[in-house]
């Protein structure tokens, strides 16, 4: 038996945070913090203590019309930091975003409600 909150395809998502909009400059030294536009950026609200923020160096600028995502399982996340042929450089076009997470049912010990993290980018210019 099933309970209808997730879509017939929801196993065909993948839920990434959105780290730069177009005309950002999105950059990480190795286990360093991440910036966006020459600011760290705080991720301690969503990262675990023991999570690395990013295992290679990038410096990448965001084109129109595209995110940079970033997973919070950074070890085990591919994301825009990553292309089959080369580290950096895969973007998401914002036609391709389905909407915003609002909230975590399952498992039942991570419910939440989830609000913006306008406080992760309060340094960024």
């Amino acid at each position: 038996m099933s309970v209808g909150l997730m879509p017939q395809d929801s196993d065909q998502h993948l839920v990434k945070r959105v780290i730069g909009v177009p005309g950002d400059v999105v950059a990480c030294e190795s286990d360093v913090a991440v910036t966006v536009n020459g600011a760290h950026i705080d991720e301690a609200s969503y990262l675990k203590p023991e999570r690395i923020t990013c295992s290679d160096a990038f410096s990448v600028t965001v084109p129109p019309d595209s995110l940079f995502v970033m997973g919070d399982n950074r070890e085990s996340s591919h994301d825009s930091r990553y292309t089959a042929e080369t580290p950096v450089g895969q973007f998401v076009p914002m036609k391709a975003v389905l909407g915003t997470v609002v909230l975590t049912v399952w498992p039942l010990d991570r419910m939440s409600v989830h609000g913006g993290q306008a406080e992760t980018f309060q340094q960024v210019p």
